[in-house]
Formats: C-alpha cells, sequence, structure tokens
C-alpha cells in the first residue's frame, strides 16, 4: 500500500475512534443523572403516598364524642384514659337498662374495691360513678352509686342507669383497658403502683397502614436514596 493511501486513511480512523471513545463518559454520566432523578421522583412518590395516607388515617381516627374513664384504686391514686367508646366497658358493667340490679349487697368479704368514672368529654352530662369488686368472696359484683342518665352519641341512644348492685360475669375478663388503669383480681398479679395513664388501643377499620409504618418506609426509601446518591458520587469522581 503506498504512502498516500495509508495517509487518506488515517483521518477516518481516527474520526471513527472518536466517535467510539469520545461520548461514551458523557453517555454513563448522563444515564446517572436520569436514575437520579427517577429516584427523586419515586421518593418523592412515596412521599406523596405517605402523607395522604396518614391524613386518612388520621381522620378516621377521629370520633364524635370521647370518654374519659377513670379508675380509682382504695388508698391510691386515680388513672385515667380518653376513648371513643365504651360499649364494652358499658356491657361488662351490667349497665344496660335490661341489667338485673339489686338494692341488697351482697354476702361475704368484697375485698379489694375500684372507683370506676365514666364521663363524657363534653361535660353535658353527669359522670357516671361504680364501685366495682372484682375479687369478692362469691363473685365480682359493681354498685352504682347514683342514677344516672347514660347516653351514647354513636347511636344516639340514651337512657337510665338505676343505682343499686350488680353481678357481674365471673367468666368474663376485666376489660383490657380497665386493667391497664390498675384494675386486678387478687388472684392475679396486681400491676406496678407506677403505671402511667394510657389510652385503649384502637384497632384500624380502614385496614391502611398505621403512621409508624409509613415513616418506617419512608425512612427506608431515604437511606436507600442516600446510598445510591453516595455510590454514584463516588464513581463520578473516580471516572477520568
Amino acid at each position: 500500500m503506498s504512502g498516500r493511501g495509508l495517509t487518506s486513511h488515517l483521518p477516518r480512523w481516527k474520526v471513527s475512534s472518536d466517535a467510539l471513545l469520545g461520548p461514551r463518559p458523557l453517555a454513563s454520566l448522563g444515564g446517572r443523572m436520569r436514575w437520579l432523578h427517577r429516584i427523586d421522583a419515586i421518593l418523592l412518590l412515596a412521599s406523596a403516598i405517605a402523607g395522604i395516607a396518614t391524613s386518612n388515617a388520621d381522620a378516621g381516627s377521629t370520633c364524635d364524642a370521647r370518654y374519659r374513664v377513670g379508675v380509682l384504686r382504695n388508698g391510691g391514686s386515680e388513672l385515667d384514659a380518653y376513648v371513643c367508646d365504651v360499649g364494652q366497658l358499658i356491657r361488662w358493667l351490667h349497665l344496660t337498662p335490661q341489667a338485673v340490679v339489686t338494692q341488697q349487697g351482697p354476702a361475704g368479704d368484697l375485698s379489694d374495691a375500684f372507683t370506676v368514672t365514666i364521663a363524657d368529654e363534653s361535660g353535658l352530662d353527669r359522670p357516671l360513678v361504680a364501685e366495682v369488686y372484682p375479687s369478692a368472696a362469691n363473685g365480682p359484683v359493681a354498685h352504682v352509686l347514683s342514677r344516672t342518665v347514660l347516653r351514647t352519641r354513636s347511636s344516639n341512644r340514651r337512657w337510665v342507669v338505676p343505682a343499686g348492685w350488680r353481678t357481674l360475669d365471673a367468666s368474663e375478663e376485666i376489660p383490657a383497658l380497665l386493667r391497664k388503669l390498675g384494675m386486678f383480681q387478687s388472684a392475679a398479679r396486681p400491676p406496678s403502683p407506677s403505671v402511667p395513664a394510657v389510652t385503649s388501643p384502637t384497632p384500624n377499620p380502614s385496614g391502611r397502614p398505621d403512621l409508624v409504618t409509613l415513616v418506617f418506609l419512608v425512612a427506608v426509601l431515604t437511606a436507600a436514596l442516600v446510598l445510591v446518591r453516595q455510590s454514584i458520587g463516588a464513581r463520578n469522581r473516580g471516572t477520568p
């Protein structure tokens, strides 16, 4: 091959080599930047979804009427909590209109006494006060101290709870809320006197993730984004 022919081929070979090797770092950097934008978009979408779900969960957790429930053990201090529904307490304490009420107290030792107070937070109705004896010798009993009008706003019901004694169902456990507020039976181990006031756990009827789960998911996505950005940044710094 002549020198002229070799020289004529050199520029085309050089141009072809630049076309193959020159754009590669820029294309690689552009691809990494596109991945960063995609990850940012995913994190933004996840945060928006978490915010919407949280607001919906908060809206679903509100209630029209809140009740204050207090438990006072003789010789101790009262612990209380605010709940949206007291239906379980009403049934367990036999405060329904169908409950059998007597004016004669039970025979035998009544053992530990707990004063339970159920009050509407609005203050429109007088609080219902009952002395509960879960460890009485002849079975648990409750004594409503005075005639009280009880109302449940959820079902718009209103009835009179007469004063007197009620025999509780010994086969039923003390409601979880009352146990958390310090009520116990003598056969069971009493809770620590320093138990703080707690609220009754409210189930999530909507089935949506709760706030803790949403916060955890956002934290995981954020940590993943930071790691990816650090990895890409390290690669960019190492690219000539």
